[in-house]
């Protein structure tokens, strides 16, 4: 999930695609988001906040400007600002890849936005600039996109098996497990397991899982129509009031409020 609806939009389409099998392991999905503009002067809208990193390719459907960046883990909404209709077509990396195939020194941190000219060898930058640049539909635009990872695939180095594991583990348990568990399991102790997890994700153990939790329950109030009974029962939480108020602490509005503006925008192809 990757957009929410605030001010002067008209006609907000999304849409999802899957990944390649070569680059299933360094991408989650591919996802496209259009909309007009209304009577307004400007429209505005947010990418949400996610556990991972998302290259994102952002045009001016009639001016043709754009951006081509590459967002960190996001712990707060991050609000675009656009004049015109706008396209967005992104990648979101599977947790832990980018720090291997991107050009980022250091370690990751959270709510960064990173030029994609400084992430990237110049020649991929330009090969891929002119790709995205001469694509004109959701479809050339992913196709653009996975051309670019493509190129990346084979610099990606999987980390260690204790991180390794504990990352599937955290993901499959939909972010319900709990940080006794992760450690339980290790070779190592837990703080170096911490040292290691934010230095590779940009997120501490506990920060993702948290985001994980409720990327996926932002993910079936949108796709699955579950009411918010049997959303919060499903990803572990014990009363309304501690799933209202960690949702707002991340999504800065109530789940209801959240679904309504989810509700303006079409959907399409969500897995």
């Amino acid at each position: 999930m990757a957009r929410e609806i605030l001010q002067g939009i008209i006609n907000p389409f999304y849409e999802e695609f899957r990944a390649a099998e070569p680059i299933k392991n360094i991408i989650e999905k591919f996802w496209y988001f259009k909309c007009a503009k209304g009577e307004k002067k400007e429209i505005s809208f947010y990418l949400l906040p996610s556990y991972t990193s998302s290259v994102v390719f952002l045009r001016g459907i009639k001016s043709g400007d754009s951006k081509f960046i590459i967002t960190s883990p996001i712990l707060k909404k991050i609000k675009i600002i656009s004049s015109e209709e706008i396209e967005i077509a992104a990648a979101s990396v599977r947790p832990l890849v980018t720090g291997s195939i991107f050009k980022i020194k250091g370690s990751l941190t959270v709510n960064k936005i990173f030029e994609m000219k400084s992430a990237l060898d110049p020649d991929i930058f330009e090969d891929v600039s002119n790709r995205i640049g001469g694509s004109h539909s959701a479809v050339e635009l992913v196709k653009s996109l996975t051309h670019l990872f493509m190129q990346l695939k084979d610099k990606y180095k999987q980390p260690d098996k204790d991180i390794q594991m504990s990352l599937e583990r955290m993901l499959e348990s939909g972010g319900k497990l709990k940080l006794a568990e992760v450690y339980e399991t290790l070779s190592i102790s837990a703080r170096q397991f911490q040292r290691k997890f934010s230095a590779l994700s940009g997120l501490t153990p506990k920060e993702f899982l948290r985001l994980v939790r409720l990327s996926n329950v932002a993910s079936n109030l949108v796709k699955n129509g579950y009411n918010h009974f049997d959303v919060l029962t499903e990803a572990g939480y014990y009363d309304q009031s501690h799933y209202d108020r960690e949702f707002r602490e991340i999504y800065g509005t109530k789940p209801t409020e959240f679904e309504a503006k989810q509700k303006l925008i079409k959907h399409i192809n969500l897995f």
